[in-house]
């Protein structure tokens, strides 16, 4: 592995900011080290940029705990790759009873009525109501909208609706 100071400390604050985007309740690293069984020295050696060199299996774990694809630290660290696009997830520990419970009823990524970079996860209430979590990336950071509607309604209305809640927030 061929990583310089400024690339390790580059990512490690690219990897600091996602923490905290990912779920504002981990700006503290222990709870994020509590939250995805990551070592809270291994954490620390990774976001200040020390130098180490991590094992394969290190390298896969930090992969999962940041939400990347396998291989993704690994290049970062190597300086072959840009860091990746937000990612598509809400952690399970922060989502509500009805999205723990099961997974979704209805589940539509980077598809049609969706665009690019967006997610739609639907969960039927036992009333017929709709529970819906939507994804989407503004300027590079992803935003996330949860509402609850009524059975009648299209995803492309809900994807619609939700996308415009979310540009007014801006």
């Amino acid at each position: 592995m061929t990583e310089s100071d400024e690339t390790r400390r580059e990512v490690g604050t690219m990897l600091t900011e996602r923490r905290v985007g990912l779920n504002p309740e981990w700006k503290n690293l222990a709870a994020f080290g509590r939250a995805t069984g990551v070592n809270y020295k291994t954490l620390q050696r990774i976001e200040g940029g020390k130098p180490h060199k991590f094992s394969p299996g290190t390298l896969l774990e930090l992969d999962r705990a940041y939400q990347f694809s396998p291989g993704t630290i690994e290049a970062l660290l190597e300086g072959r790759s840009a860091p990746p696009t937000p990612p598509l997830m809400v952690p399970r520990g922060t989502r509500p009873p009805i999205e723990t419970a099961h997974d979704p009823d209805v589940r539509l990524r980077d598809v049609h009525p969706l665009q690019e970079g967006e997610l739609l996860e639907g969960w039927r209430h036992e009333d017929g109501r709709w529970h819906w979590l939507f994804v989407t990336v503004v300027n590079g950071r992803p935003e996330t909208l949860r509402i609850s509607a009524g059975a009648h309604e299209k995803p492309e209305d809900i994807a619609a609706e939700m996308r415009q809640e979310i540009l007014k927030r801006r």
